[in-house]
This record gives structure tokens, C-alpha cells and sequence, in this order.
């Protein structure tokens, strides 16, 4: 991952071409060694990077920033203001607040070893029920995880069915460069689910799988 990250930046290089990176989850990596951001590698000004505070210090907390070369800074300043003339303020001191005033270090600690646990409670869970033609990522971080099924089930469709079942999840098709072509892969959250709630929501989109592949719905 390193390499293709540095990778990544050589080519900007040489083709003169501006990366944003945006790194919201790096703190809440939970297996394995942590890579450098593509920021690291940047000796030119030419990678945006931003990140949140909303994956760390708590759900829907909008406070995110963004790290740039002094002379972008007037012109992002400009496009803040003309989005949301300013963040909140409030947000600012409380975040201060957490980063300063308390231990922050073991706060991320317990998210990633929360994440890790239930990581590896909805893997467990699909794997006794999806159809074994199904196959899943293997999340080193993150609240994620991704679920590939056969060309025959169309993620969409999936979804639709999942909900019906009172299970919501999302298609690929949300995260391809062209929405509009078929996706066979669904991503799912397991971030704010109770233990119950992860293992009955995974149970039912392991059922689902079997159902759709054999063709009983």
C-alpha cells in the first residue's frame, strides 16, 4: 500500500496534476501496520489532504480541516465561505477541548479496538449464513465491510430486497466512477449497530444471498 501510495504521487508529478487526499479513517486502523498518507510524500504543495473529526471523537460531529500550501490557502478560504461562511464554533473548542484536555490517545485506542471486535463479529456472522459462492473483504480498519456476490445478483436489486427484509446496505454501484453499471458488491456499516442488531442484520443479508443465487426471489 505504501508504494502504490508513492506511487501515486510520482505519477501527479509527472503529469502535473493536483491529488486531494481524504483520510478520515486512518485513525481507526485496527490490524497491521499504519501507512504514511499520500501527504507524506509531498515535496511540491500539489496533495490536498483532508481528514474529519467525526470518525473519531464522536458519530456526526461535522468538524473536518484540510492541510494545503500556504499560497492555496486564500483561494480555500474563499470556497469555505462561500459554502458555510464558517465552522461551527462551538465544535472547534470541544474539539480542542478532547485533544487537549483529556487522553486522547487511549479514546482512539478503545475506537479501534471496538471497530476490531465488531469487525470481526459481522464477518463471523455472514460467513455461517451467505452462500459460499459470496466471498468478503477483510477490513484492517475503518467501520466497513465490503460483501462480493456473483455476476447473476445485481447489488442494486440486493438492496431493495434487503430492505424489505428491514436491512439496509449499499450498493457498489455508489462508489464506481460510472454509477449507472451493474455492481455485484454491497458495503455495510457496522459502526453505531448493537451486538444483536449486527448479528440479526448479517443474518439476514447471508439468507438473502442464498435466496437470490438460487433463485427462490
Amino acid at each position: 500500500m505504501a508504494e502504490k501510495r508513492k506511487k501515486l504521487y510520482e505519477l501527479a508529478c509527472k503529469y502535473d496534476v493536483i491529488i486531494f487526499e481524504d483520510d478520515p479513517y486512518a485513525e481507526l486502523r485496527f490490524e497491521g501496520e499504519s501507512v504514511k498518507p499520500v501527504k507524506s510524500y509531498d515535496t511540491e504543495g500539489r496533495v490536498f489532504y483532508t481528514s474529519s473529526l467525526s470518525k473519531v471523537i464522536a458519530p456526526s460531529f461535522r468538524l473536518g480541516y484540510l492541510v494545503v500550501k500556504k499560497e492555496f490557502g486564500q483561494y480555500v478560504n474563499v470556497c469555505k465561505q462561500c459554502s458555510d461562511v464558517h465552522s461551527n464554533t462551538l465544535g472547534q473548542y470541544v474539539a480542542w477541548g478532547v485533544m487537549t484536555k483529556t487522553d486522547y490517545e487511549a479514546h482512539i485506542k478503545k475506537a479501534q479496538e471496538e471497530y476490531r471486535r465488531k469487525s470481526t463479529l459481522i464477518s463471523e456472522t455472514l460467513k455461517k449464513y451467505m452462500h459460499p459462492s459470496c466471498r468478503l473483504s477483510n477490513p484492517t480498519g475503518g467501520m466497513f465491510i465490503m460483501m462480493f456476490m456473483p455476476d447473476t445478483v445485481d447489488a442494486v436489486d440486493f438492496t431493495w430486497k434487503g430492505i424489505e427484509r428491514g436491512v439496509v446496505c449499499v450498493p457498489g454501484s455508489g462508489f464506481a466512477l460510472d454509477g449507472k453499471k451493474p455492481s455485484h458488491m454491497i458495503r455495510m456499516c457496522y459502526a453505531t449497530a448493537t451486538d444483536d442488531e449486527i448479528v440479526k442484520g448479517a443474518e439476514i443479508v447471508g439468507k438473502l444471498t442464498c435466496d437470490m443465487i438460487e433463485g427462490k426471489v
